[in-house]
């Protein structure tokens, strides 16, 4: 049993690393952002509301990417409804993007 735990939290601490860096870069303002939508909304509809554009031809079922020329988009998408405004080139990266 002791060795299971040693191993999980060896992985949770792996995986944790990179969730780190993501969730706490700050987004830059003119970059592609990722919003994370609550489940009862949809990315999409959000993205309108924060009057941005979408970026890209994928979605995820709670997230998707945006970009705006007009400043104050991150402020817009918190208003909009998103949960979270994450900085979309960090992620594209870690993605293999």
């Amino acid at each position: 049993m002791d060795r299971v735990a040693i191993f999980l939290m060896c992985v949770l601490g792996l995986l944790a690393a990179p969730a780190a860096v993501v969730l706490s870069a700050p987004v830059t303002e003119g970059q592609v952002m990722l919003i994370v939508a609550p489940p009862w909304q949809n990315a999409q509809d959000i993205i309108l509301r924060a009057k941005a554009d979408s970026v890209g031809p994928k979605t995820a079922p709670f997230a998707a990417f945006a970009a705006s020329d007009t400043p104050g988009l991150e402020a817009r998408l918190k208003h909009a409804g998103a949960w979270a405004v994450l900085d979309g080139q960090i992620i594209s990266q870690l993605c293999g993007a």
